[in-house]
């Protein structure tokens, strides 16, 4: 991680560097971009350049600067942190960013949290002011980088408040792109796809009422429904459902399959992994994943790769429903050790618990033949660093919404 602290005084950046997931002493060769900013609509400058080979460099910028972004392309094989008042310059000024800026500070944020280095609750700052965005591709960075670390904390006792607060942050989009093409046929329909599932997603109550009715007008007339709303709308029934809502969600996937529909298809998976039952999912995967003659051992693999992420419910019948396919995958394509990473790495993704990191250390053990004693190390490492991006919020977490320490 390369950290940047600005001296407006002096007009000038100093850059230094740190290793956070290996040990490793001594420097990188980082070629670093640097983009002077100011909330002045006249200040003019340009991305300057920088050779980093030391642990401490310092670089000037243009007189005016308030405040400097980092890896601004997003190219550079480093992440970028900076010191409280510049993640706080960088946030409040963010709506008046250009995409490629925006994504810079989504991406670096979220990766600094996962370092350890930046606590979560920049995220919601960063959230709260971007409430009124309406690019696909800056929503569709900041609620996928969220998908990954609400996970992480779907066990703790505040995830609720979570939940509440990014529907709260979500209200605005929602309202944007509304439930149907008539409330606004201007709006990208996955953008329109991805807040709406987003907000059934973390529980919004209003939104999974709304979702609800129009699934009983679904069942009446097809057509009814937009497309690019059905994820929100199954995902919500399974949320709320039971025996009734899983054989008709079934019923719709084998129908979508029949009429070779891939969108309704899709949705209807996505909705499967709503159940909060465990022995639903672990039926969605037995009886309609497994049993799918058209799909392939990695479609099989994905798709519960998908419940890892979607379901915590489904978590461990997923992962052993994917170490399961591991023999099969093994006879069917004669492929490398490395190619065979990928089955770890998903478990690895979605792990951060000391339950799910013993699911993991089985498979791994149970396949040593499979996997190096160093990349057996690396993933279990990788567990215990997802582990740490809980403890590490935890107390903040806990203090932020009113939760004893």
């Amino acid at each position: 991680i390369v950290y940047l602290e600005f001296d407006k005084d002096q007009s000038q950046v100093i850059i230094s560097q740190t290793s956070v997931r290996m040990n490793r002493t001594g420097n990188w060769f980082i070629p670093l971009s640097i983009l002077p900013l100011s909330s002045d609509s006249s200040f003019s400058s340009q991305v300057i350049s920088v050779n980093v080979t030391g642990n401490r460099t310092v670089v000037s910028v243009p007189s005016g600067t308030e405040y400097v972004l980092g890896n601004v392309d997003s190219r550079g094989y480093y992440a970028v942190s900076y010191t409280e008042e510049g993640w706080r310059n960088i946030i409040t000024n963010i709506n008046s960013d250009v995409v490629d800026v925006k994504l810079a500070a989504i991406n670096n944020l979220f990766i600094t949290i996962g370092g350890q280095v930046s606590p979560l609750l920049y995220a919601f700052n960063l959230t709260a002011k971007l409430v009124n965005e309406v690019s696909y591709t800056v929503w569709s960075a900041l609620l996928s980088q969220w998908s990954v670390y609400t996970k992480h904390f779907q066990l703790e006792p505040y995830y609720g408040e979570i939940e509440n607060l990014l529907s709260s942050y979500l209200a605005p989009a929602v309202e944007y792109v509304g439930w149907s093409r008539s409330e606004n046929p201007l709006v990208d329909p996955m953008l329109r796809e991805l807040i709406l599932f987003s907000a059934v997603y973390y529980d919004d109550p209003v939104q999974m009422n709304y979702a609800g009715s129009l699934f009983r007008s679904y069942l009446n007339n097809q057509s009814s429904v937009s497309e690019e709303v059905l994820k929100a709308v199954f995902w919500t029934v399974a949320r709320r459902g039971s025996e009734v809502e899983f054989q008709q969600l079934e019923n719709l996937w084998i129908e979508g399959k029949q009429q070779e529909n891939l969108w309704k298809v899709t949705s209807v998976f996505t909705g499967l992994m709503g159940f909060k039952e465990p022995y639903l999912a672990r039926r969605c995967l037995q009886e309609i994943i497994a049993a799918d003659p058209t799909l392939t051992i990695m479609d099989k693999i994905n798709t519960a790769a998908t419940m890892l992420t979607l379901s915590a419910s489904g978590q461990p019948y997923a992962t052993d429903f994917i170490t399961g396919l591991f023999d099969e995958l093994n006879k069917e394509v004669k492929v490398s050790s490395v190619n065979l990473e990928l089955i770890p790495n998903i478990i690895v993704e979605a792990s951060s618990t000391p339950f799910e990191k013993l699911l993991l250390q089985y498979f791994l053990n149970s396949h040593a033949s499979s996997y190096s004693p160093q990349y057996r190390s690396k993933a279990i490492q990788q567990v215990d660093y997802n582990v740490g991006i809980v403890s590490y919020n935890a107390p903040l977490l806990r203090k932020f919404f009113g939760f004893p320490l």
